[in-house]
């Protein structure tokens, strides 16, 4: 190489009509893709340690037409579906030649049948979408994360982060996209299951592929089904499956909800009486937004106007009528001793007022804080069961910039309640899958979709 650098001579010889071996590699690559494995069994090696070819013959055709076509991929793809090889059957005949092909051949290395293999997760994700009419087709555009919520669009399109590859990702044999992998390993584990089982994505799909069922009669509906999956035919043995599995399902009764999560802390608002130093009233918080309780769906709204609580903190309601209450509520008989940072970080506006108010004892602590941090602690406070300790926050003499940070801890001898990680909200209501929907998801889990036939 002779001229600059040499990357332009070299990118010529690699991909020039005497070079054979590029040619060769290619196609090969195609055809492992369509058949599960190539004419070349190392399709990164075609050295002198490499497997000799199972078709040589072939391998040079196919090499030959690809120079000829202009180094076509798609020219490529269009002339290996449209072969006879390709649109083989899986079955294999019961002759006497294909009896004698299975005891020589017992890998089908000569494709004597078409070779039955698994679907690539990126497959199996882009088919469910494909039957259920959601698939987004678009060409090009930037990369989506592959389980963010509402992404239809094909898996080619993932973001792929090389330090942060998502668990889904491995669970299903992807390729680790830091190293060189010409063929990917192929693993059966109970993650892969569970995935499809137990994930909001095949149920979804099901949801969907159930949607354009309406009006039609059961019989039809599994027909109907049937054609979308697997695009065949249902027989009537597994029409009558389908509906006696459609009759076992309407009879059996969901089951109850998950009971809520056990805490001492509970969350709302109230006003604070300075005079007798407690709250005159405690109102819970009725919304929950999965992280932060307040007033209503929509914040600021509702009566409490900007009352809210995180995990972390929050902000008053829009009067000091509003405040908004951390409360902890005693299990049982104990002293104990209260900690906890609190912040108000904005400049503008004039702070907030906090208290620690102990339910038989008053005012415990109280503080005016306006950017700048102060310690809310309180050391051996008696209580008995049932007791609460309210951690208020309402707003300064006006109401501009109040959020704040404050994260109570409470510790006895024998046990700690920290606000932070024990901050909780309702369990969501079990989103169950009709008798129809779980029936199209046993449909697009079984092997006949998940193989290539």
């Amino acid at each position: 190489f002779q001229e600059g650098s040499g990357r332009l001579e070299l990118a010529r010889a690699i991909a020039c009509d005497d070079n054979p071996l590029t040619a060769r590699v290619m196609v090969n690559r195609i055809w492992q893709h369509h058949f599960g494995g190539g004419l070349v069994k190392t399709p990164s090696d075609f050295g002198l340690r490499a497997e000799k070819p199972s078709h040589p013959e072939l391998l040079d055709w196919l090499a030959r037409r690809f120079i000829t076509e202009g180094w076509s991929v798609k020219a490529m793809h269009r002339l290996i579906l449209s072969s006879a090889v390709y649109q083989q059957s899986s079955m294999n005949s019961d002759s006497a030649v294909s009896r004698s092909l299975a005891s020589s051949d017992p890998d089908n290395r000569l494709l004597a049948h078409h070779p039955i293999r698994r679907l690539e997760f990126e497959a199996v994700r882009d088919a469910m979408l494909a039957v259920s009419g959601e698939l987004d087709l678009a060409t090009g555009g930037k990369p989506l994360q592959l389980l963010e919520a509402g992404n239809k669009r094909r898996t080619v399109y993932a973001y792929v982060d090389r330090q942060f590859l998502p668990g889904t990702f491995r669970t299903f044999d992807f390729a680790n996209p830091d190293i060189h992998v010409a063929v990917r390993h192929e693993t059966t584990v109970p993650q892969q299951a569970l995935f499809f089982l137990n994930g909001s994505f095949a149920a979804s799909r099901a949801r969907a592929v159930t949607e354009r069922l309406t009006d039609l009669s059961p019989v039809e509906r599994v027909q109907r089904l049937y054609q979308s999956v697997y695009q065949r035919a249902a027989s009537r043995a597994e029409v009558a499956g389908a509906l006696q599995f459609i009759k076992a399902a309407e009879a059996e009764q969901p089951p109850p909800p998950p009971p809520p999560p056990e805490t001492q802390w509970s969350y709302g608002t109230g006003e604070y009486d300075g005079v007798a130093k407690q709250l005159k009233s405690f109102t819970a918080l009725p919304h929950y937004n999965g992280t932060a309780w307040q007033g209503a769906e929509a914040w600021p709204g509702g009566e409490t106007g900007w009352a809210q609580l995180t995990a972390v903190g929050g902000h008053p309601g829009n009067t000091r009528a509003q405040a908004c209450v951390r409360r902890w509520t005693a299990p049982r008989k104990a002293t104990v001793n209260i900690a906890g940072l609190l912040k108000h970080e904005p400049e503008p506006g004039d702070g907030i007022r906090a208290f620690v108010i102990s339910s038989r004892h008053g005012e415990l602590k109280s503080a005016t804080v306006h950017k700048t941090n102060v310690e809310m602690n309180v050391e051996n406070i008696a209580v008995e069961a049932g007791d609460t300790l309210d951690f208020i926050v309402d707003i300064g003499d006006n109401l501009n910039s109040d959020q704040f940070l404050w994260e109570p801890v409470i510790v006895t001898a024998e046990r700690r309640w920290e606000a932070k990680p024990e901050f909780t909200g309702p369990l969501p209501a079990p989103d169950y899958l009709e008798p129809w929907e779980l029936y199209a998801q046993v449909l697009l889990l079984a092997n006949e979709f998940a193989f290539v036939d």
